[in-house]
């Protein structure tokens, strides 16, 4: 089955270091745009904040994420009980300028909402807030 950390992926609040400058999301010519792989996760009161680390390209990799332009989205993560490799494809979409919604397509449907909390040209952290 897949993990909850993928499930949870929904209200991305973008906050950006100091020496970056302040990007939204509604903004398709953003730093979220590109390939990023997982690197570790923090617990904090408001849940898991999942870091990530940008990368050149989509690596065949638990955690790797794709964010294009258009708005097509991409996963690499388990699926199942026996954790078969798999990658899921779907949609992204900016509710506002903190929010993102997720639309997964492929190999099934799911709908999730993610907050940025940090991004800039190298890293991104990110926490769900919804999940359906």
């Amino acid at each position: 089955m897949l993990p909850r950390i993928v499930t949870v992926i929904c209200c991305f609040s973008l906050l950006m270091l100091s020496a970056c400058r302040e990007v939204e999301i509604t903004d398709k010519d953003n730093l979220l745009i590109g390939y990023w792989e997982s690197v570790s996760s923090t617990e904090e009161e408001s849940g898991t904040i999942y870091h990530m680390k940008r990368i050149d390209y989509f690596r065949d990799k638990y955690g790797t994420m794709f964010f294009s332009a258009d708005g097509n989205f991409a996963l690499r993560s388990s699926w199942g009980f026996t954790g078969q490799p798999t990658n899921f494809t779907g949609t992204w979409a900016a509710l506002n300028d903190t929010v993102l919604q997720i639309e997964i397509a492929q190999p099934f449907q799911e709908d999730w909402k993610i907050a940025i909390k940090k991004v800039n040209r190298e890293a991104m952290e990110y926490y769900y807030v919804y999940f359906k």
